[in-house]
């Protein structure tokens, strides 16, 4: 799949495509199929903060690796007047972070990067589990997974 600059999809060779939340303490992953015809959240993976990313660093590019992404797209937090502040400078950080893990222990190239205001994405998340009606305690568990794919599906329809 090839994404142009105007978000239209374009079939090249089937890879799905993974969006993230990147939060303070956690990171919500959703994907598409292999065609780009399903989405779906995935998971959610947790780290202790931008002291201890290792862990989450390490998984999270196996499974880049291993479900062969070659387009994430990354919610960006953009403040009221549609600049950077310091939640979207903590993504960058911690995207800064994967990226170099990256470089350094896998041989392949990085998967292609696209940024996306991801400003209203949890809101829109606890929206849709409410009309799913899903019990609140069950919220918590995938709301940033949600939110990855309220970020997907604002991504790829525009």
């Amino acid at each position: 799949m090839m994404i142009s600059s105007d978000n239209t999809l374009t079939l090249t060779s089937p890879h799905p495509i993974l969006a993230l939340d990147i939060g303070t303490k956690s990171c919500g992953l959703a994907k598409t199929d292999a065609l780009g015809i399903t989405r779906a959240p995935v998971k959610t993976l947790f780290f202790k903060g931008l002291h201890d990313l290792e862990p989450f660093v390490r998984a999270l590019c196996q499974f880049l690796k291993d479900e062969e992404i070659k387009t994430l797209v990354v919610g960006l937090p953009l403040n009221r007047d549609k600049e950077e502040g310091h939640q979207a400078k903590h993504v960058r950080t911690v995207l800064r972070t994967i990226t170099n893990f990256w470089q350094k222990n896998f041989s392949e190239n990085f998967p292609t990067l696209h940024f996306i205001d991801e400003t209203g994405s949890t809101q829109k998340s606890w929206q849709i589990l409410e009309t799913m009606q899903t019990k609140r305690s069950k919220r918590e568990d995938v709301i940033d997974a949600m939110s990855a794919l309220v970020i997907l599906n604002e991504f790829l329809d525009g």
